[in-house]
């Protein structure tokens, strides 16, 4: 019993000591950090530069038009003229189909057509100029129409001087009514018979042109990018046949930061770096998009590259330069020290109180192994470059005392770092002291 009670004692007291070693617990930053623990990193003062204006744009080239030809009529593929790579002009024969089924078609809207002509009795040239009243139907009914008037005008002459009796005035009066009628049938005939005729033209008319589309041509100057049907195959109208790229003129679209807006213009040359395969080209600023994009803060711009000698291929990813000849003041940074998280680039600084400060940056363009920036970060403060993903807002930083890199990426020289005499770097930092065991 009596060991019972002791161990509960010496339990009680262990629990007693814990509680007094372990203390309260340690404050933590955001994503869980000391936030009471120094980061011990590297600095570099921030220092302003002036240097040439150059835009740079980044995406991918296409040609200046991709056009994807398709069929107009059905029909079996007879014969594949231009295949992938074949260079074609304007009018040139991609595909031919069947023509034999169209061009008996065409025989036949052909001969249809030229009875209609002869039942209006015109030519093809005289179609349009021709009327009801010139038929031949209607020029004879017109000449009875008109004699059976002058006969019934006689004949009521000679009855009001009581030469003719009445039945002969009605006998006249009928032959003109009938002439009348013959007339008006004569002329919807007539009528009737020139619509016929042209429509058996636009018969005609579309029956060739059935016929000429079993010819699918290229409708620009290009190459065969893609060939999308095989020899036999059975295609429909509207059914892609084949892309072609005009290639000798390329496109590069990007988008502009907006604080550039005021010297993008058209015309202007620029330069072009497909670094993936080796090859360079020379173009000029071709569109300036008028609206500033209200989520990014760009503006479209739209290049257009000479090609050609076919240096350059479409859909290779290529970055240009536009130099505008201006000058701006930028400050050259290692890509360690810049930090993107959620689309915001960012840089840290240190205080006078050795606390980590966020700078918001642009990324100009690169230089080698750096970046060119500007933005919230001013000259003279001391930028973080490494250690860079265990930083924080308000994080203390403890400055490492060894040499921080130089804006070209490579380490200063021992002793030329600004502030840092050359003693100090000649000797190792020490370890961090290792907290007593208690």
């Amino acid at each position: 019993m009596r060991r019972a009670r002791s161990l509960v004692v010496v339990i009680a007291l262990l629990a007693v000591v814990a509680c007094v070693d372990s203390g309260p617990a340690a404050p933590t930053a955001p994503g869980g950090k000391l936030a009471g623990k120094p980061v011990v990193v590297r600095v570099l003062d921030a220092k302003p530069e002036r240097v040439e204006r150059i835009i740079e744009i980044t995406g991918t080239l296409a040609g200046a038009e991709e056009v994807v030809v398709s069929a107009e009529v059905d029909g079996r593929v007879e014969k594949v003229v231009a295949d992938l790579g074949d260079v074609v002009r304007a009018g040139g024969t991609l595909v031919q189909l069947a023509r034999e089924a169209p061009r008996l078609q065409a025989a036949q809207a052909d001969a249809e057509y030229a009875a209609a002509l002869a039942r209006v009795g015109v030519d093809d040239a005289g179609l349009d100029a021709a009327t009801h009243e010139t038929s031949s139907t209607v020029r004879r009914a017109t000449a009875e129409h008109d004699d059976a008037m002058r006969s019934f005008a006689r004949v009521q002459e000679l009855a009001a001087k009581g030469v003719a009796a009445a039945a002969d005035v009605d006998t006249a009066r009928a032959r003109a009514e009938i002439a009348a009628a013959q007339l008006a049938a004569a002329r919807d005939d007539a009528l009737a018979a020139l619509a016929t005729a042209k429509a058996r033209r636009a018969a005609l008319g579309l029956a060739k042109k059935r016929l000429a589309d079993t010819t699918i041509g290229s409708p620009v100057d290009g190459v065969v990018a893609a060939r999308l049907v095989g020899l036999g195959e059975l295609v429909k109208p509207g059914q892609p046949i084949a892309r072609v790229v005009v290639a000798d003129t390329l496109k590069l679209r990007g988008d502009v930061p907006e604080r550039y807006a005021d010297v993008i213009k058209k015309g202007l040359p620029l330069s072009i770096d497909a670094a993936d395969v080796g090859a360079r080209g020379q173009g000029v600023v071709g569109r300036v998009g008028p609206l500033v994009d209200a989520a990014t803060r760009t503006f479209p711009l739209e290049a257009t590259i000479d090609n050609k000698d076919d240096r350059l291929k479409p859909g290779t990813f290529a970055r240009a330069r536009v130099v505008t000849g201006n000058d701006e003041d930028v400050i050259a940074l290692p890509e360690t020290a810049i930090s993107n998280l959620a689309g915001v680039t960012k840089v840290y600084v240190v205080d006078a109180d050795h606390k980590a400060v966020e700078r918001r940056v642009q990324v100009l363009r690169k230089r080698g192994s750096d970046a060119l920036v500007a933005g919230e970060l001013r000259p003279g403060e001391r930028v973080v470059v490494t250690a860079v993903a265990r930083v924080f807002p308000g994080a203390t930083i403890e400055v490492d005392a060894g040499p921080p890199p130089t804006p070209s990426g490579q380490a200063a020289p021992r002793g030329e770092q600004p502030g840092v005499p050359a003693a100090a770097t000649d000797k190792a930092a020490p370890p961090p002291a290792r907290p007593e065991a208690k």
